[in-house]
Formats: C-alpha cells, structure tokens, sequence
C-alpha cells in the first residue's frame, strides 16, 4: 500500500523507498487559449528519492543494497515509463533521520494516471531476463518469479546478495491531489510525495547453543527446522492491511499481531530444513556464554500450518515450528552415537518474509531415552 509519511525498519532491516513526485499539466484550458492546449496529455515530472533505513553498525555485506531498479508502469496502457537502476553509490546520510542512507534521482517524465510500481533491490540476477520484455508481460512474470535454487545457508539462485521488493503497489498521479508549486503560459505543475516501502525477501536465522549438564560435555552435529517452503515469491503477495501490519511491527518485538495472511507458492513443496556442521559446535557447562552459531541462514518465507491442530488455531493461520538438535558427548570413553533433542520453538507464529529469528537453545542435561531435555528461546521481531 502506498502511504504518505515514510516509517520505521523491519526487524534485521528493512529498505524505505521515498518517491517525491510532481506533476505537471501542459495545455490547461484557460481563457485565451485553443482547445487544442487541452488535449495533450498531463505530464508529470517525478523527483524520486530513496531512503534506506538499516543497522548503523555490524549489517552483513550480502544485506546491503548493491544494486536497486525502479519500475514503473501505466496500469491501461502497460507501457513502461520508468525501468532503470538507480546510483547506490551516490547517497547522502541525513542528518536527525532515521534513514541512514538516501539516494535521489530527479527529472524523470511520466503522466497522470493509475500506475503500477516495483522497487527491486539486490534481484537483478533473477530478474535480468524479465525487465526486457514489454510491460504486460513484465508484470506476469515479476508477479509469478518464484526464487527455488540455492544450496547451503542461502536457498535462493544466486549467492551474496539478499533479495529485497516491494509489493505490486498501484498508485494514482493526479494533480488534484497535488500542490501546486507554480503557473507558466499554459502549464501548471503540481508535487505530490508517495512512499513505498520494501521489506527483506528471505527469513533470517541466528543459532547459539547452551549446555546445561556440568556432567556431560557435548558437540552440536546438526540443526533442523520443520517444516519450510522449498520455494516463495521474490514479490510479496498480502493485502494491504497485513502489509501496513508488517511495516508498523518493524523493528519492535511486539508480537501480538502476528502478520499471518500472506501467500506463497501453492505448489511449493514444505521440507525439514537442516544444516550439518562441517566442525561440530563444542558446547561445556562452564562456557560463561551461549556458543554462536557464526553462520547466518537465510530461507524461503514459509507459511506451514501442518504443525498446527486443525480448529481455531489453523483457520487463524497460526503456525507452528519445531526445532531439532542432534547432538553428541565429547568426553573420552563416552558413548558417541548422536542422540536428537527437539523442541517447539515459541514465539513464532509466523515466519513471514522479513523476519529474523534469533534462537538460543540449551540442553538442560544429556537426555535418558525417550526424554527430551531442550529448551530454546526465540527473539523475533
């Protein structure tokens, strides 16, 4: 939805997109001048600005924007206007903002009119066959571009660069809802301001592991997550209340209203996501602190209510995840068949795009079969 004050972060960071735009009328009817005025079309001229709002410290190179393309089209005729990257390198940092970062591009010609707009960042691998083609045929693709590839911690077509869109957003360009800023022979020029905003593509998570049996020092093998897409849209696809749901839960950790009604692929196939550690991660009771996980996984927006009873929960779209350790003991002489422990994670009914889940696991003590002594906590949001 396209609003008109820009706001706030999504939890690891999320991308604002401040378009300024003016408007221009050529050939008003005035008195003194040919009916002919009339009839050209009403151009606008749009100043666009663009605010990033991010971390100010420790953000990974592969969540900065590298690359950053504007669409835009009339919604009639599907012509493109506007199909251009802009110059991230050239930015300002304001100041007393709480955008850290603000690129801007002026001079830009297009018309009154209902518009359909896309701003993708750090996409143009996924996208560089489709922003060739003519407009109608744009719009079908970007909407339906499913991201599937990807091996290890990032599951998508490319590595090094975290995907971020904004929705499909339909705008109006009108000088009646314009100011206007000044009046020449037959020609008045209007500004109006809209912001989209656009938000992290993937879902982000963090590990740390923690043991809580000073008998029995341990290693972490592996880790698993049940159940996640094997698939999602590379543009969001909600309406837009629970997209100003998502954008109003923005670097909070309120939680209350879960953003819940999202689409991903109907044929995306749901699996247990799981990493092996190449070096186990060696966890003792005396280690003072959780042992991190130095690896940052980034994974498909999922939307998995197969966890979840069917009753109220389900037709709510609560969701329901489950987190899985094997783990194995390190002391000399002990028995090194891994055993697994697992546990529902809490806290997280949704695992919409944009989310980041921090998750400290501890193992309360080694478990004696058929017992399951794991405990995880989870920062979201």
């Amino acid at each position: 939805m396209v609003h008109n004050f820009l706001y706030g972060s999504l939890s690891w960071g999320i991308l604002w997109m401040a378009l300024l735009l003016g408007s221009c009328k050529d050939s008003v009817e005035e008195p003194g001048f040919d009916d002919a005025y009339a009839r050209v079309p009403q151009s606008v001229v749009m100043q666009l600005n663009v605010a990033l709002s991010a971390p100010t410290r420790d953000v990974p190179d592969c969540e900065k924007v590298k690359e950053l393309r504007v669409i835009l089209l009339d919604e009639k005729t599907k012509n493109v206007e506007l199909n251009e990257l802009m110059d991230v390198e050239n930015y300002s940092v304001p100041e007393d903002s709480r955008f850290l970062y603000e690129y801007k591009k002026e001079g830009i010609m297009t018309t009154v009119g209902k518009k359909i707009l896309y701003a993708l960042a750090n996409s143009e691998e996924l996208i560089q066959d489709i922003v060739t083609l003519p407009g109608a045929e744009m719009i079908t693709e970007l909407d339906s571009l499913k991201l599937t590839d990807g091996t290890g911690n990032f599951p998508f077509s490319k590595h090094g660069k975290v995907p971020i869109a904004s929705r499909k957003e339909h705008i109006t360009l009108s000088v009646d809802n314009g100011m206007e800023d000044f009046v020449t022979r037959a020609t008045h020029v209007y500004l109006t301001k809209v912001t989209v905003e656009l938000a992290y593509v993937p879902v982000k998570f963090s590990l740390s592991y923690e043991n809580g049996d000073n008998a029995v020092p341990m290693e972490v093998l592996e880790w698993k997550i049940d159940q996640l897409a094997k698939a999602s849209y590379l543009v969001p696809r909600m309406n837009d209340s629970e997209w100003d749901k998502l954008v109003n839960l923005a670097g909070t950790t309120d939680a209350q209203e879960w953003v819940r009604n999202y689409e991903v692929p109907a044929e995306s196939e749901f699996h247990s996501y799981s990493y092996v550690y190449e070096k186990p991660i060696a966890i003792k009771y005396d280690d003072g602190q959780p042992k991190a996980d130095e690896n940052t996984y980034y994974l498909h927006e999922t939307k998995f209510l197969g966890n979840v009873k069917e009753g109220k929960a389900q037709e709510n779209n609560v969701q329901e995840y489950y987190l899985t350790l094997k783990i194995r003991k390190t002391e000399e002489g002990a028995d090194q068949n891994p055993v697994s422990v697992s546990a529902k994670l809490p806290n997280l009914e949704s695992l919409v795009r944009g989310t980041h889940v921090v998750i400290k696991a501890r193992v309360r003590q080694w478990p004696e079969p058929g017992d399951n002594s794991l405990d995880v906590r989870v920062t979201t949001w």
